[in-house]
């Protein structure tokens, strides 16, 4: 199950730092950190047996958290291709 949360967690980052490449706003940026934070935090419980309940809640918690900031995160026009 820590696998399973870790490679979560890898992936979102991998979301977030593509995210933060482009113009984002302070609070929602904080929000993404805190987010993120939840989840690798309850990870590592996981990982190291500790404190089960608190880290479903807390993985959950974070996990919710990112998806809806990212519900509600929006960037004024249209998104560019890069090329």
């Amino acid at each position: 199950m820590a696998v399973i949360k870790a490679a979560l967690v890898v992936a979102v980052i991998g979301v977030l730092l593509w995210r933060f490449g482009l113009s984002t706003p302070q609070g929602v940026a904080v929000a993404y950190l805190i987010g993120i934070w939840l989840m690798a935090g309850a990870t590592m419980l996981v990982w190291q047996l500790t404190l089960i309940p608190v880290a479903a809640v807390g993985f959950h918690v974070g996990e919710l958290a990112l998806l809806l900031v990212a519900l509600r995160d929006y960037r004024a026009g249209p998104i560019r291709a890069v090329h």
